[in-house]
């Protein structure tokens, strides 16, 4: 008897072994969820202006939402608004040198701006520049 043991050791370790590779992974992989990549400039926008600008609004001031800010008719506009310091919100400038982070960030902001605003672009714009829009007044504003 313990020869037969020792004659099928090796056969249910094998099994268990085979078990383990090929079914724990399969397990671990259906419980994890997939990462989302963010990008850059989502990543710039969620690190440093998020907390006052949620989904495009102004929690400050809440009639000059951001995604209707003229500040982002072009890039060139948008990099001297945060070389600056307006109200209580300082100067980002180490965004406005950096060309990439710029750009990236610009470029998020304008997704957010084409997200909210609900509308239908006439002709696309060159790159880098947004069509100027007026923003509405508030529904209660006199």
């Amino acid at each position: 008897m313990i020869d037969s043991i020792k004659k099928n050791v090796p056969v249910v370790l094998g099994s268990g072994l085979f078990f383990m590779l090929i079914f724990i992974p399969s397990l671990n992989a259906r419980d994890s969820k997939p990462a989302t990549v963010k990008s850059n400039g989502e990543r710039l926008y969620m690190a440093n202006c998020e907390a006052c600008h949620m989904l495009g609004s102004n929690v400050i001031q809440p009639e000059k939402e951001l995604v209707k800010s003229d500040k982002l008719a072009t890039r060139k506009i948008f990099k001297e608004f945060l070389s600056e310091k307006h109200g209580v919100m300082p100067p980002f400038q180490d965004i406005a040198n950096d060309t990439a982070g710029l750009k990236d960030l610009y470029t998020f902001v304008r997704k957010l701006k084409m997200t909210s605003w609900e509308y239908e672009p006439k002709n696309e714009p060159p790159a880098g520049e947004v069509e100027p829009r007026v923003p509405t007044p508030p529904h209660n504003a006199k």
